[in-house]
């Protein structure tokens, strides 16, 4: 089964792309983009448009890269400040 897991963290969103067999994970892609979903954050914790257009684009071209490897699960996890923010 192919997994994909994606962590939205405050300046970077990390993909891992990974097969497992039995209980052998073999990495299929792993890549790391800067996205500054924290800049000019607080103190009003609101993520400015600029950084929603570069979430979008990363988010974009990781699910190419989910559909290039059939991945069959695709797990997301977000930070604190995609989970605090008023927009």
């Amino acid at each position: 089964m192919v997994y994909a897991a994606i962590d939205i963290g405050t300046n970077t969103i990390d993909l891992l792309i990974a097969k497992v067999q039995g209980n052998i994970l073999h990495q299929l892609k792993k890549e790391k983009q800067w996205v500054g979903i924290g800049t000019d954050f607080y103190p009003h914790c609101s993520i400015k448009e600029a950084s929603i257009k570069r979430l979008f684009t990363c988010l974009s071209n990781y699910q190419r890269c989910i559909l290039e490897f059939s991945v069959e699960t695709v797990l997301c996890f977000g930070t604190s400040a995609l989970r605090d923010a008023t927009n």
